[in-house]
């Protein structure tokens, strides 16, 4: 405990509060912030999209009952354009089905009100002594491999979501795996085969281009995928 404690005055951080009560808001903001944790406050959603794309964001904490669209909704925001910021969702009355809703949109802790700041915290130092987990980026886009998607990178709204297949993935999990090396036909082939796929060199090429359109990279000079004639690809993201 005296560990944990110790740890805690070494906390560093950006926290997005998102609460509409004035007196929580402005307890929990002073108690962070005089354990070294900046806190911006937002007492609605709203201005939620042009603060995550302006500021760099290392956790939210977002009340459920909000003006407008509710926390929840947010929450469902937060996970399509950034999946990598833990959310801490927080609100007065609990139940263990709003816990379970919760937790399966993506909130990795729930704080029941009242709380002790000190109990918020706590909760904030063990999301963020965890080892933050960086998805890949390709020009705009972040690879999330679990969900077998591309996200925007800044979360605009100008651009959205793009669905992957399963080969896709794959693909780019390799071409990751050997950036700026050059990564042969056979090397595709082999990790393409263990998923019960043996490409010929059509459906490879068809493949290619695909990946290519998806990473708007189909113009006549490749960005990041490029062809070395007669060999295979390299891959500069």
């Amino acid at each position: 405990m005296l560990q944990k404690v110790a740890a805690m005055k070494h906390l560093q951080g950006h926290i997005l509060l998102v609460e509409d009560d004035d007196l929580t808001s402005e307890l929990l903001e002073k108690y962070l912030h005089s354990h070294n944790l900046s806190v911006t406050v937002l007492p609605d959603g709203e201005q939620l999209v042009s603060t995550m794309q302006h500021q760099k964001v290392d956790a939210v904490i977002l009340d459920i009952v909000l003006p407008g669209k509710s926390g929840l909704e947010w929450l469902e925001w937060l996970q399509i354009h950034y999946p990598q910021i833990p959310v801490l969702l927080c609100s007065r009355h609990v139940t263990a089905e709003d816990r379970v809703i919760g937790l399966s949109k993506g909130a990795v802790d729930y704080i029941v009100k009242p709380f002790h700041p000190k109990e918020v915290l706590l909760r904030l130092h063990n999301v963020l002594a965890k080892p933050t987990v960086t998805l890949p980026r390709v020009g705009i886009f972040q690879l999330d491999a679990q969900r077998a998607i591309l996200i925007p990178y800044n979360g605009s709204s100008e651009h959205q979501n793009t669905n992957l297949t399963l080969h896709e993935v794959l693909l780019l999990q390799l071409f990751f795996a050997h950036v700026g090396d050059l990564v042969t036909r056979d090397q595709i082939a082999e990790c393409l085969h263990g998923s019960g796929h043996d490409p010929t060199k059509r459906s490879l090429d068809m493949l290619i281009n695909r990946l290519r359109k998806k990473l708007g990279d189909s113009g006549e000079a490749s960005r990041y995928l490029h062809t070395v004639w007669g060999k295979g690809y390299r891959f500069t993201p």
